[in-house]
C-alpha cells in the first residue's frame, strides 16, 4: 500500500471533495475537517503499513 507524501494538500482534498458532494464549507470548516483527516491519516499509518500475509482469514460477519 502507498502512503500519502508528507506535503499532502489535506485543505485541497477536503474543498475538492466537498464540492463534489456539494457541501459550502468555509475556510474555517475546511481548516477544522482537514485537520481531523491529518489526525486518522497519522493515527492509521502503522496499521496501513503493516504486512500482512495473504494467508490470513478476513473476519466473520456476525449477524444478529
Amino acid at each position: 500500500m502507498t502512503s500519502l507524501p508528507d506535503d499532502f494538500d489535506w485543505a485541497a482534498y477536503v474543498r475538492q471533495t466537498a464540492a463534489l458532494q456539494g457541501y459550502a464549507l468555509d475556510a474555517e470548516q475546511v481548516g477544522r475537517v482537514a485537520q481531523q483527516l491529518v489526525l486518522i491519516a497519522r493515527n492509521a499509518a502503522p496499521l496501513m503499513a503493516a504486512d500482512l500475509s495473504d494467508r490470513i482469514e478476513p473476519a466473520s460477519v456476525y449477524r444478529a
